[in-house]
Formats: C-alpha cells, structure tokens, sequence
C-alpha cells in the first residue's frame, strides 16, 4: 500500500501540531515565546531533515489541549488522524484507512506525515524537554557595589511648545515700510522753519510761561498788586505792558502749534501712511504720566503697534489741540477703516490702541487679522477681561495659553474640552468631573448629566444621574424627558419597559402627575404603539388613583393618550360636573403620624404652622408643619 497527501484549500481542520522550522532552538524558543504557552503543555519533537538524514530540520510541536491552538498565530499547522498520524490541515490522507488499519499499519506512538520530509515516525522516550534547550553559566560571586549606574535615561516628552514672536517683532516691518520724512519738508506755511527757530521757539515757550506763571502768583499774593500795573497817570505801567507782550508771543506760539495741527490733518488726507508718523494721541488713559514741555512742532513717532509701551508711564507732550479734537478723531477713524480694508491689520491697531486708546477696538482688529496672542494680550492687561483674553487664544487654537486663564476663571467643562481637543482624555476626565461634582452639589442633575454623556460617553451614568434628578430634582420633568431622550438613542427596542420601570421604581406618589406630562412627551416624540400602550396603561392607573382622591383636573390628561377618541372630552367634563353637584359629601380628613420611635415631649401651635419637639437616641428632634 502507498500512502499519499492530497491538497485541498477547501479543507478546514481542527488544528492539533504545528512544525517550526529551524536548525537552532533559539529559533524555536522564540516561536513558542511568542505563543505565551507553558512548556507542560506541549510534547515537542525534533524533525530530521530527511528519512534518510539525522540532521535537525525543525521543531514537531504538539498541543495538549488543541482548543488552545486557536488562539495561537502557526506556520505549519497539522491535524491529526485517528489519535496516531499528523498530516497538513490542508491535505487529507489518501487512501482513506480506519482507525484500526491505522493501529496495525503504523507501529510508532506519534507519525508525522511531511510534504517533503516524508513519513517519521516518534516513541514516547523521543519527547524533549524545552529546558533542555537552554544553557545557564555557573554562578559567579561578584561584588557589584563599585558597579556605574550608567546613563539616566532622558525625560520622556510631556508637552512640546513653539515659542511665538514677540507682537514688537511681529510688527516691527512697519516702520520700514512707511518711511521717514522730515515734516518739514513738506510744503505749506511754517514748515521751512529751520533748527534754530525750532530752539529758539522751545526756549521761549519755557521762559514766557514761567514769567507769565510768576506774574499771576504775584497778583494773587499782593493785595495791591493791580496798582503795580497803573501809573500815577492812569496809563499802562510796566507789569501791564509786559504782560501784553507776553500773551502776544503766547498767542504767537500757538499759532503755530495751530498750524501743525493742521499740516497734520492735510497730510492725514494726501499720505495716510505719513501722517500717522506725527499722529497725536487721544484719549489714552496713560498720557500725561511724567513731564515733558511742550513744543510748537508734531515730532516724529514710530508706527508700531508696541504691547510693552502700552501704559508704560512714558512721558507725553500735552497738546491743546482744542475744537480739532473731533476732526482729529475723525481722520484716525477713517484712516483705520482704510488700513483694514486692505488688510493691514497691525497698523489699524496701532490707531486705535496708541492714537484712540480703544483697546478694545484694537484687540477686535487684531481677531480679524488672526493675531490672537497680542488680542488676548490687550484683553487681560489692558481690558482686565480674562473671559475674552480665554475665548481669543482658544479661538486662535492656543489651548495650552488657554487653559491656564481658563483655570482661574474656574471654567473646568472648558479646561476639560481644551485637553479633549488636545487628546488628553485624562486631564479632561479629571475636570469633568469637578465640573460634574459642582453641579450635583447645587443639584443641577441636568447640566450634570450633558457632560456625562455628551463629553465623557457615559450614558449609563448620564441615565442614573437624571433618575436622581427625576426623584431628588427641583426640574424633575425635565431630567425625566431628556432620560428618556437617552433612551430613545440606546434602548429603542425596550423603551416601554424602561417606561414601566421608571413608575414602578422610581416615581413617588407626589410625582405621578408630572409623570402624565412625561408620558405626553414621550408618546409626541415616539409614536410606537408598544410605548403608547405602555404609557396609556400607566395613565390609567394614574388618572384613577388621583380621581379616587378628589383630583379629578388629572382626568383632561387622558385627551393627550387617546386622540382618537372625540367622545372622551364631553365624558370627562360630564363626570367633572357631577362630582362638584355632590357637594353633601364630605373632604376625607387628613390624618397624619408622627414617627413612633420618637419620644415626643411637647407641641406648640404658632400662627399657621405647628412644632413638636422630641428625643431619640440622645439627639433632639424637631416636627414641623402648616
């Protein structure tokens, strides 16, 4: 007889034996390793490479408990026939033999039938044992106390950050790209003033105020000092003459100043970009700090939008810019509007932070131009609003920015959804639920809820949550309906059940009728006819129950669970009726019981309610009501 395999991909097996390939056994012992098997659990024998070689091909496993070998990832797996002969799992053994022609054909304990190598056949005492396989070195007594405990290892990344340019560097361009003029060259009257009259006009300035100061303090302080101003002859006398004189070269000097003023208004309408270098500020609440004495020249400042010189104490020339306060006002206005219609953003803001001293104007100019770093800059330094300073680095993506002032502003749902979009689900779970705790403490079972199962998908605890709400809640109607909200999502098919559970178990004889008004709710938003059946069911025992009890207003709440009936308005309203027309009978009193394991001591009336004190367990216990 000639025995032969016969291949057959169609052909499923229980797999019992697998062969690992291999000359050496650290091949083999990372296989098996790599199963995560015990070693008593499998019988290994070693494959020849031929029927006619000794040498060592590979490793014959087999699997003392098959069912174990599906959970394995195998090579060469094998079945095996009649308890005696290992063949591929994907071949059958031709010709087919029964188990007891394979009991006297095959003398061996164990046969392995191989594609290549041929039938082999293996007795009991032929089995390795794996430890075998390995080599251990003698035990050596060595002193390790002088051992270098070698390199630490470096800190595992927590959080990498990119260090942004400072709002100076970012805008540092715009000087350079506007340009500097000398004012005094641009052409109209007063502006081929030299240096020299420049100077000598400063230190005129400063020496007709002082004498004009003088004066006016010497008046004040002599009573007679009007007489110095008049001669014997009623004419005008030297003080009076002098300050004539005085305010002529003041009023001089402020011509001048006028002039500039208007040099600067006409240069704002013929080169923006040139006027705003002489620009004067209005209405900043940091000018003035310090001193400095004025001018009858614009001087030349530089168009930057510069955070750190915002309310930086420096000092400013004071102008009396009088009726141009407006016009002024006006031209930085439009001159700004004209900036952000070709999109340069930066210098807009430096109007209206530096020139109109609107930071708020300047932080919403700097949002839409997606600098959202200097716009949170003026929103918590300048603006002292944290809340905006927080929604701008959030909205610019700068969550790790965001989140410290989110922190202190005690926004732990928004610290919890930055470090959810930040893949954090730790941190964020984390304050979830300080979140959900302050929100339970003030029994806000609702809100609670929403993050439970909207940012943290929990809707078995988001369902718990809102049954407590239902039982314990001052807004129990409306944690019930969005319960069953939930429901409708995760438990469609047992939504009448969940209907009856929540009255059996969880309603209380105080919230039966705001149960009809969840009923009504539920049966609006899902029309199936187990959940109206369900529901009416549960109408029915609610409606009687509350009748028997003289609350015959829950009656109407039956129109809602039967629309088809038209007959059930004029029915209810003729029953309504004939218990008011019974007005012989009488209201059942009302009795109640006061806990009998109390020792209760004494009951006082007062106005309209009662108190009655009493011990139990050495504590004192108090009774009251109306």
């Amino acid at each position: 007889m000639k025995l032969r395999l016969k291949y057959n991909n169609n052909i499923h097996q229980s797999v019992h034996a697998a062969f690992v390939r291999g000359e050496k056994p650290d091949i083999w012992l990372k296989e098996i390793d790599k199963w995560n098997a015990a070693p008593e659990e499998l019988d290994c024998y070693l494959m020849p490479g031929s029927i006619n070689s000794s040498e060592v091909s590979g490793l014959f496993i087999v699997f003392k408990k098959p069912e174990f070998a599906k959970q394995f990832q195998l090579l060469d797996i094998y079945t095996c026939v009649h308890d005696k002969i290992f063949i591929p799992a994907n071949t059958m053994l031709l010709p087919q033999l029964s188990k007891e022609e394979i009991r006297d054909i095959f003398l061996y304990d164990v046969h392995v039938f191989h594609p290549v190598i041929g039938l082999v056949g293996f007795e009991s005492k032929d089995k390795i044992d794996l430890a075998e396989l390995l080599c251990f070195r003698e035990e050596q007594l060595t002193d390790w106390g002088f051992a270098h405990p070698g390199i630490q290892p470096k800190p595992a990344f927590k959080q990498i950050t990119v260090i942004p340019p400072e709002p100076e560097e970012l805008i540092n361009s715009i000087k350079n790209e506007i340009g500097q003029k000398a004012l005094t060259d641009i052409p109209g009257e007063g502006a081929g003033d030299n240096v020299f009259d420049k100077i000598t006009d400063f230190f005129k300035l400063i020496f007709l105020g002082s004498i004009l100061g003088l004066m006016k303090l010497f008046n004040k302080v002599l009573p007679e000092g009007n007489k110095i101003k008049k001669d014997a002859s009623g004419k005008k006398g030297l003080f009076q003459k002098l300050e004539e004189w005085i305010s002529i070269n003041l009023e001089e000097l402020q011509r001048k100043r006028d002039d500039e003023i208007k040099r600067l208004l006409d240069l704002l309408d013929e080169n923006t970009n040139e006027g705003l270098q002489y620009a004067i500020p209005l209405n900043s609440p940091y000018l003035n700090r310090g001193k400095q004495t004025s001018s009858s020249t614009l001087t030349r400042r530089p168009l930057q939008f510069n955070l750190g010189k915002l309310g930086g104490g420096t000092a400013t020339e004071f102008w009396d810019i009088g009726n141009r306060y407006d016009e002024l006002r006006t031209k930085y206005l439009k001159a700004a509007q004209k900036e952000i219609e070709q999109k340069d953003f930066k210098k807009a803001a430096y109007i209206y932070a530096h020139l109109l001293g609107d930071y708020s104007g300047a932080a919403s100019v700097l949002k839409q131009g997606n600098m959202f770093r200097e716009a949170a800059a003026l929103y918590k330094d300048h603006l002292k609003n944290q809340v905006a300073a927080a929604e701008c680095l959030e909205q610019g993506g700068l969550y790790l920015e965001a989140i410290e002032l989110y922190k202190n502003l005690y926004r732990d749902e928004k610290v919890g959804d930055l470090y959810k979009s930040l893949q954090q689900q730790e941190k964020a779970d984390y304050y979830y639920e300080k979140y959900i705790s302050s929100k339970l403490a003030h029994n806000d079972y609702l809100d609670a809820a929403r993050v439970m199962e909207e940012k943290m998908d929990n809707t078995d605890r988001a369902s718990n949550t809102l049954l407590d709400g239902w039982e314990n809640s001052y807004m129990h109607e409306n944690c019930l309906k969005k319960y069953f909200d939930i429901q409708f999502r995760c438990n469609e098919k047992n939504l009448s059940h969940k209907i009856k559970e929540v009255f059996q178990k969880h309603t209380s004889q105080t919230k039966r009728v705001s149960l009809l008004n969840v009923l009504e709710y539920v049966n609006k938003k899902k029309k199936d006819e187990r959940t109206a059946s369900a529901s009416l069911e549960i109408a029915y025992e609610i409606v009687s129950n509350e009748t028997e009890r003289k609350n015959a207003v829950v009656l109407h709440h039956l129109k809602k669970f039967l629309p088809e009936d038209r007959l059930i308005s004029s029915d209810i309203n003729r029953y309504t009726n004939a218990l008011r027309n019974h007005t012989f009978q009488k209201k059942p009193e009302q009795v109640f019981y006061l806990d009998n394991t109390i020792k209760w001591i004494k009951a006082v009336w007062h106005r309209n309610q009662f108190l009655v004190l009493g011990v139990k367990d050495s504590c004192l216990q108090l009774a009251r009501g109306n």
